[in-house]
């Protein structure tokens, strides 16, 4: 599966280029290759490929351009928080963990999280939020 997944990049500009895959595709084949999208991702980066989630893609970056797709310093609109809550940590932080863990998940499951998600009240999901936020505290 590794070796599909650099052929395709290559074919698009990498290691030049960070390089876009659309998730389900990938997802599809790591499973009915029997494996696990998060594995073949980490076995990716011994290999200088770096895989993250974003929206309904993968990008593909090498070391080198990793830096490419993080905000060195947060705005003023972010110093406030996660969702502008005061105090709420490093958004950053957690949407990176999120990104990792929903790649890791079959979009069923991550539809049955939305749905639980979209149908708790206001004060749930702030708390929920918090929570999250402990673990993702400014500088982590």
């Amino acid at each position: 599966m590794e070796d599909s997944i650099l052929q395709s990049i290559r074919r698009s500009g990498f290691p030049e280029k960070r390089v876009r895959l659309l998730f389900l595709p990938v997802y599809r084949s790591c499973k009915e290759h029997g494996l696990a999208l998060a594995d073949v991702l980490r076995n990716l980066e011994a290999q200088d490929v770096f895989g993250t989630l974003e929206g309904d893609h993968i990008v593909f970056r090498s070391s080198r351009h990793l830096e490419e797709g993080r905000v060195s310093q947060p705005g003023p609109e972010r110093a406030r928080g996660f969702f502008g809550l005061p105090g709420l940590g490093n958004l950053e932080s957690l949407q990176q963990f999120a990104r990792e863990q929903m790649a890791k998940m079959p979009p069923e499951q991550l539809e049955q999280i939305k749905k639980s998600f979209d149908n708790m009240s206001d004060e749930e999901k702030q708390n929920l939020i918090q929570l999250l936020a402990r673990q993702f505290k400014p500088g982590s």
